[in-house]
């Protein structure tokens, strides 16, 4: 009863959304339209109108469950109307406080010329706004970060690089899939890990090719392998179409599941099915002492679990950091009791949230970066040899003596490192 009462307040809630965005894409066409009219040029209200309200429904509609036309030209609708959104959301940015400073003076209210100045300045900016963060969200940063541990010698390192949210899909293709391929590669991981939501919503048909994606992925190279779990965009773990791509990719997917590995062990929970998940700790191997235990979630939310497990490293994503400007604000302000983004601390574990590598839906990112994250283990202490067989794993790389942040750097194919902060 109460499931069926929250589905329809969600229903309420979103048809009410579609209603207030529909009107404001209706003003912002009246607006600017009648603008350009004013100022000589041609009425371009209803096409606008029909532009901006078109984007907004094909949106909705992509969003919603179920079987849709994955060709290219919807993948296209998908890119050019989230284009449209986010230029929809700028210019009202701009325009709505421009009206209302324009109401409050008495000599503007009815200066038809200064309101067409402003709605046709307000379009120009919006369009150059949109358009940075389109050019953007095609880059790609490495974040570095240095994670102190006791379950490592001094002087060791042991590298991971995290993916997340790449989302797969109309926006995320395999050109794009091909540089982060390349950039992973570059840093030498010994490990690498993959923290939710590979596949966009729509499932394994709105990839397009997804054998050739998944040939891509397998060229990632890390001495321990690649490990993933799922979020909460990706399909069904049980559809074998999922199943074969990660078989394909080389990617063992973890599900609720442990990997122990020669210097960690990795604890993977599903991301796809939030209910009833077992506590980390009853999958926790016995034989997991003196390894770096690392939790792998789609969520921040679990760092409390994973801090009390004993984990020395939590690495999430799903947030994407807000993905552009002023959504970051509304996602720090939903984990302000925890971390939206960035290295935080919880009782002795490090949680590292990724702004994710790929975009969602609006392939746009203002304020905020399509990252890969590399993460430097090193030894904070020197333990003590007994005898155990883990004393003789195989050596780690070395690093600098003292407490300097040594940068995660790339392997270029010339051999020279660079710096990996380089977009």
């Amino acid at each position: 009863m109460e499931e069926n009462v929250s589905r329809e307040r969600r229903k309420l809630f979103r048809g009410g959304l579609i209603l207030i965005s529909g009107l404001c894409a209706v003003g912002a066409g009246l607006s600017l339209g009648g603008g350009i009219r004013t100022l000589g040029g041609p009425d371009l209200r209803p096409a606008l109108c029909l532009l901006f309200a078109a984007a907004l429904l094909f949106q909705g509609y992509s969003d919603l469950p179920g079987p849709h036309p994955y060709s290219g030209a919807y993948r296209w609708a998908v890119r050019i109307s989230g284009v449209v959104i986010a230029f929809l959301v700028y210019d009202l940015g701009i325009l709505i406080p421009v009206r209302i400073v324009e109401f409050c003076v008495p000599a503007a209210r009815g200066n038809r010329t200064l309101k067409a100045v402003t709605a046709v300045t307000a379009a120009c900016l919006s369009l150059g706004i949109t358009a940075g963060g389109v050019i953007h969200a095609r880059s790609v940063r490495v974040r570095p970060y240095r994670v102190p541990t006791a379950a490592l010698d001094e002087g060791e390192t042991y590298r991971v690089v995290q993916l997340s949210d790449l989302h797969i899909g109309s926006i995320i293709g395999k050109r794009y899939l091909s540089r982060v391929m390349e950039r992973v590669n570059a840093l030498r991981p010994d490990l690498i890990v993959i923290t939710g939501d590979l596949i966009n919503h729509g499932g394994m048909n709105e990839c397009g090719d997804a054998d050739g994606a998944a040939r891509i992925l397998a060229g990632m190279r890390a001495r321990d392998g690649v490990y993933a779990v799922t979020g909460n965009h990706d399909p069904d773990p049980s559809d074998p179409a999922f199943g074969r791509f990660f078989s394909e990719a080389g990617i063992r997917l973890l599900r609720n599941q442990s990997a122990v590995l020669p210097h960690c062990v990795l604890l993977g929970r599903d991301g796809a099915h939030m209910t009833d998940r077992p506590p980390i700790g009853s999958f926790l191997p016995e034989h997991a002492q003196n390894r770096v235990r690392i939790v792998l979630d789609h969520y921040p939310d679990g760092l409390r679990e994973a801090s009390e497990a004993g984990a020395d490293l939590f690495l999430c994503g799903h947030t994407h950091n807000g993905q552009y400007f002023p959504l970051m604000y509304m996602i720090r302000w939903k984990y302000r009791h925890g971390t939206s983004y960035g290295k935080s601390d919880c009782h002795g574990t490090t949680c590292i949230v990724s702004s994710g590598t790929g975009c969602f839906q609006i392939p746009i990112r203002i304020g905020t970066d399509s990252e890969i994250v590399c993460a430097d283990l090193y030894g904070a202490k020197r333990r003590r040899t007994d005898g155990n067989p883990d004393d003789h794993r195989p050596p780690l790389r070395r690093t600098p003596s003292g407490d300097a942040v040594q940068p995660c750097r790339e392997q270029r194919p010339d051999g020279d490192p660079g710096m990996a902060s380089q977009p």
